[in-house]
């Protein structure tokens, strides 16, 4: 009787590829956003990912206005790394899986010059319809933004905020 143990072991490691999967997606997401937000060019975050009640406006003028508020003059991009923080569990990228299986939460903590800013962007991906598992991201969510991606899989990229943490 090891057949269905065969089984189940390896739905759970299907399971884990596609949930690595997701999120290595999700992360290409984020690092457009966050990008994007680095180069100011809020209306293009707008047309890229849908955003839960702002507009590109209102999303400039609350991050232009943090920015403003704490003498920041920018966000970094994706690819800066933030200065190792004192605490070794720290991750500037966490995901947080929903338990009924639709999809899962994205906290991304911004930064400027190496060091953390206290502004967090918040995303949501939700697996398309039907699905637990992705498959494709919608091309037209990242064409508007300049750059249509293959994502191979079906998660739609919502965002839900930026506030202080």
């Amino acid at each position: 009787m090891t057949g269905w143990k065969e089984q189940e072991n390896a739905e759970k490691v299907r399971f884990m590829e596609e949930k690595q999967m997701a999120e290595k997606k999700a992360e290409t997401i984020i690092k457009k956003v966050v990008d994007l937000l680095s180069e100011k060019r809020y209306e293009n975050v707008a047309s890229a990912v849908e955003i839960n009640s702002l507009t590109g406006k209102e999303l400039r003028e609350q991050v232009e206005g943090y920015l403003k508020l704490n003498g920041l003059s920018h966000i970094d991009g994706y690819d800066i790394e933030c200065r190792p923080s004192p605490n070794p569990a720290y991750k500037q990228l966490n995901f947080y899986y929903y338990n009924n299986g639709s999809g899962f939460h994205v906290d991304y903590d911004l930064s400027t010059n190496a060091e953390l800013n206290d502004l967090t962007l918040q995303m949501e991906f939700l697996y398309s319809q039907g699905q637990q598992a992705g498959q494709s991201c919608p091309k037209e969510q990242l064409a508007a933004a300049g750059e249509a991606l293959d994502l191979g899989i079906n998660l739609k990229a919502r965002i839900l905020d930026i506030h202080v943490m």
